[in-house]
C-alpha cells in the first residue's frame, strides 16, 4: 500500500526529532481520519472498471478499455 502525505510527515519529523510522543498521538488521529475519508484508490479503480469493461464489451457497449479510462479519468 502507498504510504500517505500524512504517514510521510509524520516519519520524516519523527526521524529528525522534530516530534514529541505527545504530538505523535495526534498523526495517529490524523491516519485514521485520512483512513476514513479515503476513496478509491487509481489501482482499485482500474480493477473494477476492467471488470465493467469485460461486460460492457461482451454487449458491445464500449470501445476498447484504454479509451474509456481515458475519459473516466477526466472527469
Amino acid at each position: 500500500m502507498k504510504q500517505t502525505a500524512v504517514e510521510w510527515l509524520q516519519k520524516k519529523l519523527w526521524e529528525n526529532n522534530i516530534l514529541t510522543s505527545e504530538e505523535l498521538q495526534l498523526f495517529e488521529q490524523a491516519k485514521e481520519m485520512e483512513k476514513q475519508q479515503q476513496g478509491y484508490s487509481e489501482e482499485e479503480v482500474i480493477a473494477i472498471a476492467k471488470q465493467a469493461f469485460v461486460l460492457g464489451k461482451d454487449f458491445g457497449l464500449i470501445g476498447t478499455f484504454n479509451e474509456w479510462f481515458e475519459q473516466f479519468k477526466k472527469k
